[in-house]
Parts: structure tokens; C-alpha cells; sequence
């Protein structure tokens, strides 16, 4: 299904309506991974997998994927308490049970209810140091009936209270004052020196030039001052920020200038390496 036929299901349904669409339509495969794979109790069934994993197997390669991306970069170690912001589904928590010791903690939160549902009864139970909330955050795309305004959310955690924070596939759904909320947000809970990984659609000359020639594994055909996105009515259905903007956020936020960018596979503007993902993050460290 190309993005053309995903943007107009999108426009013509909702989150809510999506994902019944694809329970049922999944529930063969979960009868099927049920019977055949009964040992993986920390993976959840395909029919309730939102976030960007469409079975069991593809959940444990992408958690274990992001693992190797934070020990490789040495952002985290076995001690480290580390805030997930957007845990979807769970899959970087269950990752990260094989490699926090009982001193090292995670938090997650999210707005879909049914992911943490599920990581609280099945990571929570197992793993005391690992811990989910809900959080009904608006979100124009995701979650158009939350109550509470991107703008006015506080993080529910105390000052200085993380080592590491990541966020995977947030950014890319939130407009320029969302995101700078959040960003001044996670200053606020990480300790001095922390660290904080977000990805990104990042936009520079060549990415653009990519883009104009049609040479990108995703397309932004609506480009704007300072972003670009794949539907002008509703820009958090996917958005791309000049990598201009990306740093002007990050030093209104109160974080170090020396950011970090990893450029990701879906621009082809580093098909020489090292690329760690489909999309671009950056790594940016409280003052």
C-alpha cells in the first residue's frame, strides 16, 4: 500500500476505527502466534501492535534494534533510569528487561490506553522497576478527543529525575510549540548531563533536493518555511522540520548547542553510514 492510498484511508477514517480495522483483520495471526509461540509472554498479540510493528517478530527486532542504538552510543547503562516518552506498545521496554539491572529503572507513558494496559499487566508484574501511565494528551491525528492540551501538559515526574530520555515516532506528529513544550519539559525531569534522543524527519539542501527529484523513501510534498508534511490539513499526520528549526528548538529548550544528528534511510542522503534507522533522531545533553 503506498503513502498515496495510506493518507486517503487516513482522511476518510479514524484512530479509533483504524485500529478495530486492524484487529480484525489481524486476529488470524494472533490465533496463529498464540498456538505456535506460547514461551514469549512479554510480546504482545498482533492484533493490539500500533507502533510501527505488524508482528511479534518485527516487535522484538525493533526494541532490540533501539537497544543497540543506546548501548552503541553509550547513552545508557545497566544503572541508568531512563523516561520513555510515547511507550506505545511496550516493545523498547520489554528490550531494555534484559538489560537494566534491579538499580536502573524505565517509566513510560503514553496516550494509547491499550499499550499500557498491556505493558502494566504483563512488563510491570515481572519487572517492578519498569512503570507505565496513560496520559490523555490531545493529539490532532492520534488522539482527537484527549482532554488534555499538548501546550498544558506537565510530565508527570519530578525534576531531575532521569538519566536518559528517548522519544521514537513523537516529534514526527507535533507541531513547532508541542514539540518545544515537550522539549522544555524533558529538560525539566532530566538530571544535569542527561541525555535525550529524538527522531526526527529532518530537512537540509539535500534532503530537499532529494525530495524535489523524487528521491526519497518518503514523500513531504507540502513544503512550508520551516516543515514539510504529507497533508496540509491535518501536518501532524506525518511532519518534517528544516534542520534549522530542529536546533532552534532544541536551544529554547534550554539544552546544549552541540547537538547530535544521525540522518536516517528514508531521505537516501547517507547511504554511506552509519544509519540507524528509517528516520533521522538527534542526541542532545541538559546543560
Amino acid at each position: 500500500m503506498n503513502y498515496l492510498v495510506k493518507n486517503i484511508f487516513k482522511r476518510l477514517s479514524t484512530p479509533k476505527i483504524r485500529f478495530y480495522i486492524k484487529y480484525v483483520i489481524r486476529i488470524p495471526q494472533a490465533v496463529i502466534e498464540g498456538l505456535t509461540n506460547k514461551t514469549e509472554i512479554l510480546v504482545p498479540p498482533s492484533t493490539i501492535l500500533f507502533d510501527g510493528s505488524y508482528s511479534q517478530k518485527q516487535f522484538i527486532e525493533g526494541g532490540n534494534k533501539y537497544l543497540n542504538i543506546f548501548k552503541t552510543l553509550g547513552l545508557i547503562n545497566q544503572d541508568s533510569r531512563i523516561l520513555d516518552i510515547g511507550s506505545g506498545n511496550g516493545q523498547k521496554a520489554v528490550a531494555l528487561t534484559s538489560y537494566l539491572s534491579s538499580n536502573g529503572s524505565y517509566e513510560g507513558f503514553d496516550i494509547f490506553k491499550v499499550g499500557i494496559d498491556w505493558s502494566s499487566k504483563h512488563i510491570t508484574k515481572r519487572y517492578p522497576n519498569f512503570k507505565f501511565q496513560y496520559v490523555d494528551v490531545y493529539n490532532k491525528h492520534y488522539n482527537p478527543d484527549g482532554t488534555i492540551i499538548p501546550l498544558d501538559f506537565k510530565f508527570p515526574y519530578p525534576d531531575n529525575s532521569f538519566d536518559f530520555a528517548f522519544l521514537v515516532s513523537v516529534f514526527t506528529h507535533m507541531n513547532e510549540k508541542e514539540i518545544l513544550r515537550y522539549l522544555s519539559e524533558i529538560n525539566r525531569v532530566l538530571k544535569i548531563g542527561g541525555k535525550c534522543l529524538a527522531t526526527f524527519f529532518i530537512l537540509n539542501d539535500a534532503v530537499i533536493a532529494n525530495m524535489k527529484a523524487n528521491d526519497t523513501e518518503r514523500p513531504f510534498p507540502y513544503i512550508f518555511d520551516d516543515f514539510a508534511t504529507i497533508n496540509p490539513e491535518m501536518p501532524e499526520d506525518a511532519i518534517a522540520f528544516k534542520q534549522d528549526k530542529v536546533i532552534e528548538m532544541v536551544k529554547k529548550a534550554g539544552f546544549k548547542e552541540d547537538i547530535e544528528i544521525y540522518m536516517g534511510t528514508w531521505s537516501r542522503t547517507n547511504l554511506k553510514g552509519p544509519t540507524y534507522d528509517h528516520q533521522d533522531f538527534i542526541v542532545i545533553e541538559k546543560k
